[in-house]
């Protein structure tokens, strides 16, 4: 980031509290009020909305470049402080130099930098950076730059850090998990190319300390959030009842909710393995989600929805509504082999009674890091364990000096890629970028991968055919609310006995902790309730539910980017007094500081016909995998699902292509 932009985003921390803290000086309003709807009576028929139901927000102008720090928020310390989600800066040059295309005209006279490359990767998430990889060990001698539009590399492979209580704390932003745990107790990495980086293959989590009451606590934040998940103690708070520990266990008993209703939630609850069927796949992939449960099990669209539908948001992107009844395959089917090959683990099949899921500290922030230090090897210093690496600082002045073999370029905002001449005969491409915000450069490459989502590349690449634009136009992408909460203590979840809180009004939906991955060499605080520590909150946005998914996608990004941090420091502090007063949650005294991480377009939508296509035609993603002359595209989207070894196998796939072409 230039040196102005870094001005304005620091702007929100130039008072007398640490970057990480709260600010005082924001008005503690009330935020989000229940939408009226009573639990008790009205979800047999019409379940209550949205975590995000009551914000009435007026959405901001569809250019949406009037944002500025006030909006972005404090972003914590280290690497990461300017780059907490779609910041204010990322969000101005986004919509105006690539949706808006307010630079076009400048495109022509863009200077010349007279810089060739055999590759050029535009985008510098795992998706990106594991492509240059690939290209690199097959040629090693290439030339290669990557661009980056952001500040940091890892696209949502990113982390927030905060300084509390002596401790340096760092959470995910994105994508955390790695890989799983097997009841023997080795370490299985979803994708082999993780042993290929060097990360470590051995993990001990912390044991919990000082607790009042005896909690059962999960490896990680998301197979909580799967309905009868036995792994973890989750509280379901409903409001003027307060807490229902583990209520799966005993049918929603004490829940007030309809009969009705606990006699679906029971059935989904008896129904976790499918028997596999030849034909199943073509099926699941015409119908949505919630409609697969209708016809399979007679389980109600709300009932559906109650169970999963803000957790598959938080994975999908939109809710059970509209997401392909293909996700039914992620979970519930023994076979699973059957629908994907080569056979790839299920990150989020419920099997056994324990999380099995490992995160390494920042979650998958540290693959992108080591992905870029094998790019750069210099790029975190002299790093001889894996402690010191997790800890090291970015050297930035390493990552683009002239005459390496591999360039990393950030802040550089491609705004178009197109082939030098027609396109079957073409031998180079030339890609113009902004530069920081100051001028357009163009540079050329024999080679080009977009490692980027399809909502920029059909803005960005300038020759593409109308099959391809169409293909491109079929991806369509959520967003999320990612929020970090650093705690000063967590001694309230221990006085409510469980690990996780799930609730279905006011702000958010579902949040929790986790021990950390112990790392030998590296300081971490004690997991204790009266230490510190991070607590993440994914938030989707569903107010749409029932509409079609793009109309959804573009009403959720809108919600989202009308919340401004002050709206979203309130909702949080203000949710968690709601939960957690009686068990002695004082927000002013234990919370240290907020991160939000707003990012537009976080997940790809998957309605039905993502996976196998539509009237005979061939899915969106096969079209985009064929490529364009010497352009390549390579993003885990086209796997219809945001998980960093999808990532990788997009990144080596194109950049075998790459090759190939060479």
């Amino acid at each position: 980031m230039n040196d102005d932009a870094r001005q304005k985003q620091d702007a929100t921390t130039q008072d007398n509290s640490p970057p990480c803290e709260m600010q005082a000086g924001v008005e503690r309003r009330t935020f989000l009020k229940a939408s009226g709807v009573s639990l008790t009576g009205a979800l047999a028929t019409s379940l209550a909305p949205s975590a995000l139901a009551a914000a009435k927000a007026e959405p901001r102008p569809v250019g949406m470049t009037d944002v500025g720090p006030e909006w972005t928020g404090p972003g914590g310390v280290g690497d990461y402080s300017s780059a907490n989600g779609n910041t204010h800066v990322d969000v101005k040059r986004g919509h105006g130099m690539i949706r808006n295309h307010e630079q076009d005209q400048k495109i022509a006279s863009a200077r010349l930098s007279g810089e060739e490359y055999d590759l050029i990767v535009v985008g510098a998430g795992i998706a990106g950076l594991t492509a240059a990889y690939t290209y690199r060990k097959a040629k090693p001698s290439a030339r290669i730059l990557v661009l980056e539009a952001a500040d940091i590399i890892g696209g949502v492979a990113r982390a927030n850090e905060f300084d509390v209580g002596g401790y340096r704390l760092i959470g995910k932003q994105g994508s955390s998990a790695c890989g799983s745990i097997l009841p023997d107790g080795s370490f299985m990495p979803w994708h082999p190319f993780y042993h290929e980086l060097g990360l470590p293959s051995a993990f001990t989590h912390q044991k919990p300390e000082g607790l009042t009451n005896d909690i059962i606590f999960p490896a990680d934040d998301w197979l909580p959030m799967f309905p009868n998940y036995k792994g973890a103690d989750v509280g379901y708070y409903f409001e003027g009842k307060g807490f229902i520990r583990n209520p799966w266990s005993n049918g929603f008993e004490d829940a007030p909710i309809s009969d009705g209703l606990k006699k679906d939630l029971m059935k989904m609850a008896a129904f976790w393995r499918v028997p596999y069927r030849e034909d199943w796949r073509q099926k699941l992939d015409s119908m949505p989600y919630e409609q697969w449960w209708h016809e399979m099990a007679g389980v109600s669209p709300d009932a559906v929805y109650f169970a999963e539908g803000p957790m598959r948001a938080s994975l999908q992107g939109l809710g059970t509504d509209v997401i392909s009844g293909m996700d039914v395959a992620n979970v519930y089917y023994e076979h699973r082999e059957q629908f994907f090959k080569p056979v790839i683990p299920s990150p989020f099949a419920i099997a056994g009674p324990v999380s099995r899921n490992v995160e390494l500290p920042g979650g998958n922030a540290t693959i992108a890091r080591k992905l870029l230090q094998h790019l750069v090897p210099d790029a975190y210093g002299d790093t001889p364990t894996f402690a010191s690496f997790v800890r090291a600082s970015l050297r930035r002045e390493t990552l683009d000096r002239p005459g390496q073999a591999v360039r990393v370029r950030l802040d550089s905002v491609a705004v178009s890629v197109q082939h030098v001449g027609k396109v079957d005969k073409a031998v180079a491409v030339d890609v113009v970028y902004n530069n920081a915000g100051k001028d357009m450069v163009r540079v050329r490459g024999r080679n080009v991968i977009m490692g980027g989502q399809q909502h920029v590349n059909k803005n960005v690449c300038r020759d593409i055919t109308p099959a391809i634009k169409a293909a491109m136009n079929e991806f369509n992408h959520a967003p999320i609310l990612s929020v970090n909460i650093a705690l000063n203590n967590w001694r309230f979840f221990d006085k409510a006995g469980i690990s996780h809180a799930r609730w279905f009004e006011g702000f958010g939906w579902f949040g929790g902790l986790v021990p950390e991955v112990v790392i030998e060499g590296a300081e971490q605080p004690p997991f204790h309730p009266d230490k510190p520590a991070v607590m993440t909150w994914f938030i989707p946005f569903l107010d749409g539910r029932g509409m079609p998914a793009p109309e959804q996608s573009t009403l959720a990004r809108h919600a989202m980017y009308a919340l401004s941090y002050a709206d979203i420091e309130a909702g949080v502090s203000e949710q968690l007094e709601r939960m957690f007063k009686p068990y002695g949650f004082d927000s002013k005294r234990d919370i240290a500081g907020i991160v939000a991480n707003r990012m537009g377009h976080a997940y790809v939508v998957t309605p039905p016909g993502f996976y196998f296509g539509k009237n005979g035609g061939p899915p969106p993603s096969a079209i985009l995998r064929q490529g364009h002359g010497r352009i390549g595209f390579a993003h885990t989207e086209l796997m219809g699902s945001q998980l960093w070894f999808f990532a990788a196998i997009e990144g080596m796939r194109a950049a075998g292509a790459a090759v190939a072409k060479s």
